[in-house]
């Protein structure tokens, strides 16, 4: 497959169907994996801007699958998602850089609305990681925390 826009990273092989088949339809390229270690294999080869992670797989848990990609300082956005919504787990996973924490169920068209942001912070990041300027990174984090703020009141309103 060629590089994706979207990497989905869930044991729920019907979710991720699911998320492939309505985020195709967006326009999106979309790949699917069903671990981290098949996840970590197309790493290898191909980083989309934009990785949704379950939270709880077999094998490795996508904290540590996050873990492991800063540890790599891979250039992309990281929004996790999990069916327990477990404060202590949101917190890790935004210490660890990831965008947002979405909860199951969700509404695909809360996650569609979400998704351009999203990408722009992926983007932003392999753009400045290619570039290599400091100055211009240290200007992109601020902007990648505009985003942030932006994408988090888009999800507060829409729940409200």
């Amino acid at each position: 497959m060629n590089d994706a826009d979207i990497l989905v990273i869930d044991d729920e092989i019907e979710l991720c169907e699911i998320m492939v088949l309505k985020f195709t339809r967006q326009g999106y390229k979309v790949k699917a994996c069903h671990s981290a270690q098949e996840a970590e294999e197309y790493l290898s080869q191909h980083i989309p801007p934009l990785i949704l992670c379950d939270i709880n797989m077999p094998k490795k848990s996508g904290l540590e699958f996050v873990n492991d990609l800063r540890e790599k300082r891979m250039p992309c956005a990281v929004v996790m998602v999990t069916a327990y919504a477990d404060k202590e787990k949101m917190l890790e996973a935004m210490r660890l850089g990831c965008v947002d924490f979405i909860t199951k169920p969700f509404k695909f068209g809360h996650m569609v609305d979400c998704l351009p942001l999203w990408l722009e912070i992926g983007n932003t990041l392999q753009r400045l990681t290619k570039e290599k300027d400091l100055s211009e990174i240290e200007q992109g984090l601020e902007v990648i925390d505009t985003i942030r703020v932006k994408a988090n009141l888009m999800a507060r309103r829409r729940s409200a």
